[in-house]
């Protein structure tokens, strides 16, 4: 299950690559995006949805579509490869996985905290440091940096949508690409099928 990008990160050599996405939360809310020392102008409207806990963003990556959604404490990832989709719900201290084909869920034991340490959704321990210009999935786009420890994070923003992350550490460069960043995020993704075999692991 995704748990943000941590340092180190396992780079790939040559150009940026394209990374998965990440989940980590509370019970209080998703922790995405809590308060920072400062803000560049680009992504405070960002951080103020990932704050508020409610936010839904899609990504593909290596063939696999993935939409992520995130409302009053709870996250649910959606995977779809080869035409099978995959549902994940992380409720509290229990991550549910829901196995349609098979009318089976598994349930794990989740720990939020472990989830969000040290990933670029720990936003409370990044500096706002300049906004800029470059170059991010073909096109010339503004962005936000933020520095955490060693690593440069650079939110790439474009008509007010979250298009990207670029993460600078060691030398090298993992890229994250948003095909959707709203809010927008329906209750039943979160839903755990009554009449589904449970398997706890």
């Amino acid at each position: 299950m995704f748990t943000g990008i941590r340092r180190p990160l396992p780079f790939r050599r040559g150009r940026p690559a394209t990374w998965r996405n990440s989940i980590a939360g509370s019970r209080r809310g998703p922790a995405y995006w809590t308060s920072a020392a400062g803000k560049g102008a680009l992504t405070k409207d960002i951080f103020k949805a990932y704050a508020d806990g409610t936010y839904h963003q899609k990504f593909v990556t290596s063939g696999v579509t993935t939409d992520l959604y995130a409302k009053g404490g709870k996250i649910a990832t959606v995977t779809e490869a080869a035409g099978q989709k995959t549902r994940v719900v992380m409720d509290g201290d229990k991550m549910y996985t829901i196995m349609n084909a098979t009318k089976m869920v598994t349930v794990t034991k989740y720990d939020a905290a472990a989830a969000q340490a040290g990933s670029t959704t720990d936003t409370a321990s990044q500096t706002f440091v300049e906004t800029g210009k470059a170059e991010f999935a073909g096109a010339q786009m503004d962005y936000d940096k933020y520095k955490v420890g060693d690593a440069e994070l650079l939110y790439f923003v474009q008509g007010g949508a979250l298009k990207g992350i670029r993460t600078v550490a060691a030398g090298q460069t993992v890229d994250i690409e948003y095909e959707v960043f709203d809010t927008n995020v329906p209750d039943d993704v979160f839903a755990i099928p009554a009449d589904y075999q449970q398997i706890t692991m």
